[in-house]
C-alpha cells in the first residue's frame, strides 16, 4: 500500500471516528440507504493541519484536500458536510504551539493533524540532561 493510500485510509478512519460517536452506530450507518446521507444538521469540519517545513512532505496539504474531495465524490461523507483544510507551519522555533492555538481559537478547527515532528523538543531535553542520559550501543 502506497503512502498516499495509507494517508487516505487514516484520514477516513479519523474523520469517521470523529463524526460517529460509537462503533455500533458506525456499523449501522454504513448499512443504511443513500437517502440517509441527507439527514443531520451538517456543517463545516475544519481540519487544522500543522506541517513541518520539510521539502519531503511539501505536498501534504494538497493530499489532505484531495482526500477531502475524494470522500465527497465517492459519497462517503454526508452531503451536507464540507471539509476545509487549514495548514500552518510547525517545528520551527516552537511555532507549532502558537499555530495550534491560532487554529483552535481563531480558525475554530474541529480536528487536528500534526505536528509531524518532535525532535526539536527531544534534542533540547537530551542536551540539557546530558549527564543523566544513559545511552545504549544502539543510540551511538
Amino acid at each position: 500500500m502506497s503512502w498516499m493510500n495509507r494517508l487516505k485510509v487514516q484520514f477516513v478512519i479519523l474523520l469517521l471516528l470523529w463524526l460517529v460517536p460509537d462503533s455500533t452506530q458506525l456499523m449501522s450507518t454504513t448499512v443504511k440507504l443513500n437517502s440517509e446521507r441527507l439527514a443531520g444538521s451538517g456543517g463545516v469540519v475544519r481540519i487544522g493541519h500543522l506541517q513541518p517545513n520539510n521539502p519531503n512532505i511539501a505536498h501534504e496539504p494538497e493530499i489532505l484536500k484531495m482526500c477531502a474531495r475524494d470522500l465527497k465524490e465517492r459519497k462517503i461523507l454526508p452531503i451536507n458536510y464540507t471539509l476545509t483544510v487549514i495548514t500552518m507551519e510547525s517545528c520551527n522555533k516552537f511555532s507549532g504551539v502558537e499555530h495550534a492555538a491560532y487554529l483552535h481559537y481563531i480558525k475554530n478547527a474541529t480536528i487536528y493533524f500534526g505536528p509531524g515532528c518532535n525532535n526539536v523538543l527531544v534534542n533540547n531535553v537530551n542536551s540539557s540532561c546530558e549527564p543523566f542520559v544513559v545511552r545504549s550501543s544502539v543510540d551511538k
